[in-house]
């Protein structure tokens, strides 16, 4: 499927029960299940297994190119959400077939062109851009605040306030449910949002500020241990002039 949508769109599951690869080839996305939420940024794709149920919400215009995998024919790919990051091979292979009907195994072209597509996508690097949402009402509340204002400069104690629980028990129930401190979680939902801010051009040093950090160095710090890299240095093969961020 190759589709143009609106900056503000919000798409929901259309794959019914197939697996799905989302490629984005230009604009950046947040998606959202019931567990965790994810960016999907340009330049990138979005494994969905046939299980999961996502809604996309397009934060600008998106370029979207879709793959449908019959359920019997999936890759090696893992069984929640999974950003990918696309080799030159494998962004012409996605490119090539997006509008196919679903991909099966075969003797003709279409059987060698998944075999290769599957064998592609399992070697694909894995993007750690998941960010694992707490079940609780208290902790749930407390996530969508963070994410409602991920550069807030507020403390713990600030952020939990009104909640309706403590700090103390905040903090054991996002260890408990999203398999990370509080702490730690609100970093990951600062620099998921860095992403988006990064992918839309803007400047090192202007989303380190968005994003609550001190100085433009801090950030990049923490950027270069969540990611591996540097803010210019991942989000380079987005930018369409080929310029990375200042």
């Amino acid at each position: 499927m190759n589709l143009e949508v609106q900056r503000g769109t919000l798409l929901a599951d259309q794959a019914h029960g197939w697996g799905q690869l989302v490629h984005a080839a230009s604009g950046v996305g947040r998606v959202q299940t019931t567990t965790a939420h994810w960016v999907l940024p340009a330049a990138r794709a979005l494994w969905v297994p046939p299980h999961e149920r996502p809604q996309l919400h397009c934060v600008t215009a998106l370029s979207l190119r879709t793959l449908y995998f019959a359920p019997h024919a999936l890759p090696d790919l893992p069984v929640r959400c999974t950003v990918l990051t696309l080799s030159p091979l494998l962004k012409d292979l996605v490119l090539a077939t997006a509008g196919r009907a679903p991909l099966e195994d075969g003797p003709h072209q279409e059987g060698r062109l998944l075999s290769v597509l599957r064998d592609e996508l399992s070697a694909a690097p894995r993007e750690p851009l998941a960010l694992p949402m707490p079940r609780g009402s208290a902790a749930r509340r407390l996530a969508n605040r963070i994410l409602g204002e991920p550069g807030a400069r507020r403390s713990i104690d600030e952020w939990c306030k009104g909640c309706g629980a403590s700090r103390r028990t905040l903090e054991r129930r996002f260890r408990e449910e999203t398999g990370t401190s509080l702490g730690e979680w609100l970093r990951q939902a600062r620099l998921q949002h860095a992403v988006v801010g990064l992918t839309e051009g803007r400047s090192v040093t202007q989303v380190a500020e968005e994003v609550g950090y001190s100085s433009a160095s801090a950030f990049v710090q923490a950027f270069r241990l969540a990611y591996g890299t540097t803010p210019g240095r991942w989000v380079s093969p987005m930018l369409a002039r080929g310029a990375e961020p200042r």
